[in-house]
């Protein structure tokens, strides 16, 4: 799969893609210009542009279920940029509209995340206490919330409060699996 759109990346290629689209928990069948192809997290994921969606889309290679290069040819849009496509991402995720985000690390993880540049936008903020905060501007609330759930009690979201909310909704639907005797949360 690989090797056939890296091939089709290179000859303009669109292909005919069979995606299981995790989300939906359904599968269909769609054409796409394939621009990129990114390795993210032990994944590997296919930027492009989706005739179904009519937009650029991302897919995870491992939930395309079959693939067929087409003779058709296309033309990347002059406009489009990756960098600029994925600036407000995380990592992978693009989202909708960009969030400004506020994220206080304790003391015990603070040393860690003030080794790393986590975002482009990242701006740190070091606390009396040995504590940081950390603020960047990200496109995806999921991603981050997904991120910062990692991080355990050593992390604590400010802002925005939507995202807050969420990580406090996950945090007790988690109580619930966990607070059931012998693994029987669900």
């Amino acid at each position: 799969m690989y090797g056939c759109l890296a091939t089709a990346i290179g000859e303009k290629n669109t292909v005919w893609i069979k995606y299981y689209g995790a989300v939906k928990d359904e599968t269909n069948e769609r054409y796409v210009d394939p621009y990129h192809l990114r390795y993210h997290q032990g994944a590997w994921y296919l930027i492009g542009y989706c005739h179904l969606r009519e937009a650029i889309r991302i897919f995870a290679l491992d939930r395309i279920l079959d693939i067929k290069r087409t003779e058709k040819t296309f033309v990347v849009d002059p406009g489009f940029s990756l960098e600029e496509y994925l600036e407000g991402s995380l990592g992978i995720e693009h989202g909708e509209g960009l969030h400004d985000v506020t994220i206080r690390f304790d003391s015990h993880q603070a040393c860690w995340i003030r080794e790393r540049r986590w975002h482009p936008s990242q701006r740190l903020e070091f606390q009396d206490d040995c504590s940081l905060v950390l603020k960047m501007t990200i496109s995806s609330l999921n991603e981050v919330k997904r991120w910062v759930l990692g991080f355990g009690g050593h992390a604590e979201v400010l802002e925005p409060e939507e995202l807050r909310r969420s990580v406090a909704e996950e945090i007790e639907s988690m109580k619930h699996v966990y607070n059931k005797p012998g693994g029987q949360g669900y």
